[in-house]
């Protein structure tokens, strides 16, 4: 084998070593960065859950119910009843609305 023809053999493999290094060293970065983004998407599922049952607990109707009771002193606030609706004839313009649609 040639000089030359070695020169060449030694000069691929070090550029093919190297450019194999910067691709390792991208590669481990992106896993890092993987790693990372899955570590705040567990913070979130975790906080998201924590809402959710906050958001069960907020809306039960016994719990809104027994903070209405509480609060009626300070509130002004009553618990509804069904009386407390009115009809959809009680309505301001309802007889109008009806009329334009029969026209």
């Amino acid at each position: 084998m040639s000089w030359p023809a070695f020169l060449i053999w030694l000069c691929l493999t070090l550029l093919l070593g190297f450019g194999t290094n910067i691709v390792n060293q991208q590669t481990n970065e992106v896993k890092h960065e993987v790693a990372k983004l899955i570590e705040v998407k567990e913070l979130n599922d975790e906080k998201l859950q924590i809402l959710e049952i906050q958001w069960v607990h907020l809306t039960n109707p016994k719990f809104i119910r027994e903070l209405t009771l509480e609060n009626y002193d300070l509130l002004g606030m009553a618990p509804g009843t069904n009386f407390n609706y009115g009809s959809i004839e009680e309505l301001p313009y309802y007889e109008e609305s009806q009329n334009d649609e029969n026209q």
